[in-house]
């Protein structure tokens, strides 16, 4: 990489921290709850290999790239207002960098997130982190935000529950002593079974986090189908991920 292009991509990528310790920035949704409920696409989880080059992506891509590298939880209205690109020129630097298999796009309500693959680090030289999927990155953007709820005493991921080898994706200790349990749901399918398997392990409150209304719809009415106790059905709850993102944003800036 040239001096000329070092100048312009240095801020992306230091100083070097924590990632995943940085405050979410999201810009500001909707005030109509239907544009935040419409179903989303599913990511391209295609995993043809078209190797590329540093020097043959545009530089639009390449500043998107470091973007990502440096802010991995931010959404794209934020990339794209810190980067200074119009619409036109950010979609086509996504295009490319999700052309190459460098990243995938995941989208949640009406935001949509940048996940970063573990071939955009081996692209710049850079040590490999771990290589996130979909899911494993829902539940890090999930306990992000649970991370500044002030009632919550500590939080686990992949929590163990109960003396058999079952796990939930968040764990949550509450300050009052009671506990609470989050899943990421990016589909229904499996819904009634997580819920099964935590009837009887003294939760407080079940909560499935669901990426958009059309999965949020089909969990409950799943539920409401698996014969499970009522009693337990009261503790379940089957939540929009866009409403604890808007509830963080909420906590995370005073607003």
């Amino acid at each position: 990489m040239n001096s000329q292009k070092d100048s312009v991509f240095a801020n992306y990528i230091e100083p070097w921290h924590n990632l995943w310790d940085i405050t979410v920035q999201m810009s500001q949704p909707d005030e109509h709850p239907d544009c935040l409920n419409q179903p989303a696409p599913e990511p391209d989880l295609s995993e043809q290999s078209k190797p590329i080059a540093p020097e043959n992506l545009t530089q639009e891509a390449t500043a998107l790239a470091w973007d990502v590298i440096a802010y991995p939880c931010d959404e794209n209205t934020v990339r794209q207002n810190r980067l200074g690109l119009s619409s036109r020129k950010f979609e086509d630097a996504k295009r490319k960098l999700e052309e190459h298999q460098l990243i995938w796009i995941f989208p949640i309500g009406r935001w949509r997130f940048l996940i970063t693959r573990e071939s955009l680090y081996r692209l710049f030289n850079l040590n490999p982190q771990q290589e996130l999927d979909p899911h494993s990155f829902a539940v890090n953007l999930a306990c992000n935000c649970l991370r500044q709820d002030p009632s919550i005493d500590r939080l686990q991921k992949e929590g163990k529950v109960g003396d058999s080898n079952a796990a939930v994706d968040i764990l949550v200790h509450l300050k009052d002593g009671f506990r609470e349990c989050y899943e990421i749901t990016l589909s229904a399918g499996n819904v009634p079974s997580n819920a099964a398997k935590l009837q009887n392990m003294g939760f407080s409150e079940i909560v499935f986090l669901c990426r958009d209304f059309k999965v949020q719809q089909a969990a409950w009415a799943s539920l409401r189908e698996s014969g499970l106790p009522q009693g337990f059905l009261s503790r379940v709850r089957c939540i929009l991920f866009s409403t604890l993102l808007r509830k963080y944003r909420a906590i995370g800036t005073g607003q």
